[in-house]
This record gives structure tokens, C-alpha cells and sequence, in this order.
């Protein structure tokens, strides 16, 4: 009886070996297969042809009357092979050489820069409405196209001591409104918020383009409504003899009527006619340093002039991994160079990784950071100052 149930299970053996083994679950090796639907054979002998493949469930049995042996189930499905990679479709990479990177004041294009960090730096939940997403993203859109020209104006009092430039990078579309250069197949289509776009055509007709990033450089002392404010360069400390000073002053953070500035004793000369201009002191010209007498003689430069910082860092998701950050980044190291700016600072949040690294990257190292509880007063992340001095980068890298 035991030589009849090893000669019951050889045979069993042979005749399952395209499913799996019931002992180990392996793929046997004998070219007989046989398959089953439904507990019944259904076909017998050959092997899988390259199209598919077929994995075997089920319960069953083999054999009949007294000594009918129990198998494990068998059930084979087929199951469409893959395809090789050559015969997926492939889309076009966008191609980064078609995008200009360079400051704007044109007002259709500083909205779409507006769009682009509303669209950037705003997410709401899956439950909200399409109408509440698009009243509060036109909402902060407006908001934020408000304060960029505000600032770039110099009509924004937390500004007001602040040189700003916003800097942009744009992709225009061909003659049909598609974005060429693989872009479209990488979302700057339809589908992409329409406020994105603006008409830069001065005929009227429909020529436009995207705003795909964007940032502003912000020269002075301090950033407005952030607390963590830059440390160098410091009053006493040189300026390099390779920075340009011939753009003091120039500026919307230049001296107001009554302020002081490079020396710390000019005065408005129209209030100085009229015999009411009075002496300032050398505090007024450097705001915000604890070093100021080591600053006095006729070298000594406002410290507005010597700090930059940049904020609204964005690219759009569908521009991103394309190397616009980094491009952007040396655009706005260019305008910092030309303001003869000596220092370049950014914030970011903590625990935003990825920023940090990005940042990092390209030189800045941690200089200063807010403690836990600073920023759970503040009701809002805690944000570290990075920061690194202003070099000359060629034209080409932006």
C-alpha cells in the first residue's frame, strides 16, 4: 500500500508541474502542463506561450474510488505579459533652454508671478469646493500681485528702507498657444491654472507666455515680519574692494528727505534751503547694528545697501527637477552683485529637507534659528537663516 501512494504521488507530480509544488510552492521543472477551470482539466502538454503566464489556485482532487488521493487546488489564469520599455510611449523631455530667466515690472507678468506662488504655496483638502478653491486662490492672487508691485514701487511702508526686484522665468507659447519644447506633455497645457498666463503681446493679439518661478530679492537691513535678521556683514567690517557702491542710493531704499546716508550727515537739501534740516546721527544710516561707531568716517556704507534677502522662492510642480530653482537662484545672485550687495541671506522652514538641501547646494550654510518655542509663539514653523556671500555668477548660469 505505501509503494501504491509513492507511485499515486510520482504521478501527480508529473502531471502538475507548470502550477506550483504543493510541498515547497516552487516552479517545477517538467514541460508537461496541465491546467485546470473550475476543479477540471480543461488542457494538457505544451508550456506558456511568451504572451502570457498562468498561476495555478484552487482546491481539487485526483483519482477515484477507494484510494482517490487529495491535490491542492488548481486553478490556471493568464495574465497579460509586460511589455519591454521600447514599446511603452515615451514623452518628450521639456527642454530647460526655452526658458528665460530674468527680473520683470511688466504688471501682466508680475500677476502670473503672483498666481504661481499662490498656486505654490497654498493646498486645501480633498473636501473643499472647486468654487471655495478658486474665490480664495483668486483671492490671495490679487493679494499677492498687490504687494509685489507695491514693493518693487516702493509705496509699501514695511518696505520703505527695502530695494526690491522680482524675478521671474518665463517659457512663451508658439503661435497656436501650445508651450513647445516638450512643456506641454509636462503639464503647461489646459490644464494649468489660467492665471499662470499673460498676454505680452502689445498688438492685442493672443501671443503669450507662463510664468513658470519666481522669487524676489529683497535689499536691507532686515526682512519685514520675519524675526530672524542677518548678522554680516557688520558695521566695522570692510567693504571688499571688488563691490560695486555706484548703485547706492539709486534705489527705492535710497535716502528719504530728512534721512541720512553714506556718511551719516547728509541731509535733505531742499529742507536744509529752508533752514529746517538738523544733524543726524550715524544711527539712522546704519539701522539695526549694535556696531555703528566703528563705522563713522567718510567710507562708512549704510548697511541697507550691504544685505540682500530673497523670498517667495517657487517653481510650479510641473517645471520642477528641471533645474529652474537653481537657475532662478543665479539670476537673483547677478542682481544682488549689481546693487553691490555683500551678503545674500534666505529663510526656510526647519523641517522642509528638501529646501535645505537645495539651498546647501549651492553654498549657504546655517547662520542663525529659532528655537521651538519662539515659533510656537508665533503660531507657525520654526525657520532657519541661511546664508552666504555674494559671488559673481556668468550670465550663462541663469
Amino acid at each position: 500500500r505505501g509503494r501504491e501512494r509513492m507511485t499515486a504521488a510520482a504521478t501527480l507530480r508529473g502531471f502538475l508541474p507548470a502550477c506550483t509544488s504543493r510541498r515547497d510552492r516552487r516552479p517545477a521543472r517538467d514541460a508537461r502542463v496541465a491546467s485546470w477551470t473550475d476543479d477540471r482539466r480543461v488542457s494538457a502538454g505544451g508550456t506558456p506561450g511568451p504572451s502570457e503566464a498562468r498561476r495555478c489556485q484552487g482546491t481539487g482532487s485526483w483519482g477515484s474510488g477507494a484510494r482517490r488521493v487529495s491535490i491542492a487546488p488548481i486553478r490556471c489564469v493568464s495574465t497579460p505579459a509586460k511589455t519591454s520599455g521600447s514599446q511603452s510611449s515615451q514623452k518628450t523631455r521639456p527642454d530647460p533652454s526655452l526658458v528665460e530667466v530674468r527680473e520683470s515690472t511688466v504688471s501682466n507678468e508680475l500677476r502670473a508671478a503672483a498666481a504661481a506662488r499662490a498656486l505654490s504655496f497654498y493646498t486645501y483638502p480633498a473636501d473643499r469646493s472647486e468654487f471655495s478653491v478658486r474665490a480664495h486662490r483668486n483671492m490671495r492672487i490679487d493679494a499677492e500681485w498687490d504687494a509685489i508691485r507695491a514693493k518693487i514701487a516702493g509705496t509699501d511702508v514695511a518696505f520703505r528702507h527695502s530695494r526690491v526686484s522680482c524675478v521671474v522665468a518665463t517659457l512663451d507659447l508658439d503661435e497656436n498657444g501650445v508651450a513647445p519644447g516638450g512643456w506641454a506633455d509636462a503639464g503647461v497645457d489646459d490644464s494649468l491654472d489660467p492665471s499662470c498666463y499673460a498676454n505680452v503681446a502689445p498688438d492685442g493679439s493672443n501671443a503669450r507666455r507662463v510664468v513658470l518661478g519666481t522669487l524676489d530679492v529683497n535689499q536691507g537691513v532686515s526682512l519685514p515680519a520675519e524675526e530672524l535678521a542677518g548678522q554680516f556683514p557688520r558695521a566695522e567690517d570692510p567693504t571688499p574692494a571688488d563691490v560695486d557702491v555706484r548703485e547706492d542710493g539709486r534705489g527705492t531704499n535710497g535716502p528719504k528727505p530728512g534721512e541720512c546716508d553714506r556718511d551719516g550727515t547728509d541731509v535733505d537739501a531742499a529742507a536744509a534751503a529752508d533752514g529746517e534740516g538738523v544733524a543726524c546721527g550715524i544711527e539712522s544710516a546704519y539701522e539695526g547694528s549694535d556696531a555703528v561707531a566703528a563705522a563713522e568716517g567718510p567710507n562708512a556704507r549704510p548697511m541697507r545697501y550691504r544685505r540682500a534677502y530673497l523670498s517667495n522662492v517657487c517653481v510650479l510642480p510641473v517645471a520642477r527637477r528641471t533645474g529652474l530653482g537653481r537657475r532662478l537662484m543665479n539670476r537673483a545672485m547677478r542682481v544682488a552683485k549689481g546693487w553691490g550687495v555683500e551678503r545674500l541671506y534666505v529663510h526656510v522652514v526647519a523641517d522642509n529637507v528638501g529646501a535645505r538641501k537645495f539651498y546647501e547646494d549651492l553654498g549657504f550654510v546655517v547662520e542663525a534659528e529659532e528655537s521651538a518655542t519662539f515659533a510656537a509663539g508665533l503660531s507657525r514653523p520654526r525657520r532657519l537663516l541661511l546664508t552666504q556671500p555674494v559671488r559673481d555668477v556668468p550670465e550663462s548660469e541663469c
